[in-house]
């Protein structure tokens, strides 16, 4: 057989190249220089600052060379801890990076909820209504008030003068709801109402804020009450409690 049939497998293709590829290869290999030894720098002048430190020491006397040794000591110490601590502080600070990007994640989920909950809530709130519960029956009541009367502020005390010609039964409803829109208040300023009641309340305009008063119409009555009072006394200082609309108040802003 001759030295071409060697390079042939028995039917006639050219034999398994890798091999080939692999001498090339090695041969490559062969023919690059030696690796020089990495360079040794730090630990040389670390052995040459230890020579020098010990050189150093041997020349003086025993009470310096205990305080060099000492602030020696301390100074590695103290690289050493740094060096630790900024370590560690890498690691909190890239743990706080991922646990700021989860929160703001979370946020956004929590962000869309919210608004896919209230605008369920504006398209849901009529039909919410209907439903048979203790809320919804106060909150027809309160309707029918605002139909008959034009608003929904009731008074936080309800005085006899204020139901005056109405039923004792009807009078008692009044006090009722006036206490139940006082409790819708609370909750909704602990934010424990729930929106699609918000949504009704407000469609009878609800004023969630009564300290700020109901307008100039309300001034002007205690400023015709406080005329009247200057007309009858001859002066201004009325008690605190002067009437139901506590005109010593008003006086006093």
């Amino acid at each position: 057989m001759s030295d071409d049939d060697d390079d042939t497998s028995s039917n006639g293709s050219p034999a398994n190249s890798d091999h080939d590829e692999e001498d090339s290869n090695q041969e490559e290999e062969d023919s690059k220089p030696p690796a020089l030894p990495r360079p040794r720098t730090r630990v040389t002048r670390a052995s040459s600052d230890n020579s020098q430190m010990e050189a150093l020491l041997s020349s003086l006397p025993p009470g310096d060379k205990e305080k060099l040794i000492a602030a020696d000591t301390r100074r590695k110490d103290g690289e050493r801890n740094t060096l630790a601590a900024h370590s560690h502080l890498l690691e909190v600070k890239s743990e706080l990076h991922q646990v700021q990007r989860k929160l703001e994640k979370a946020q956004n989920t929590y962000d869309q909820a919210v608004a896919l909950s209230q605008e369920n809530s504006g398209q849901d709130a009529d039909a919410l209504s209907l439903a048979p519960s203790e809320w919804n029956s106060r909150y027809q009541q309160l309707k029918a008030y605002f139909i008959r009367e034009g608003h929904s502020h009731l008074k936080k005390i309800i005085s006899d003068a204020d139901v005056e010609g109405v039923s004792d039964t009807e009078a008692a409803e009044i006090r009722a709801l006036s206490r139940w829109t006082f409790r819708q208040r609370k909750l909704k300023r602990n934010g424990d109402l729930e929106y699609y009641k918000v949504i009704l309340m407000e469609r009878l305009k609800f004023d969630w804020n009564p300290k700020a008063g109901h307008g100039p119409d309300k001034w002007l009555k205690n400023y015709n009450l406080l005329k009247e009072f200057k007309e009858q006394h001859g002066h201004l200082e009325v008690p605190t409690q002067q009437g139901e609309n506590k005109l010593g108040k008003y006086a006093d802003a």
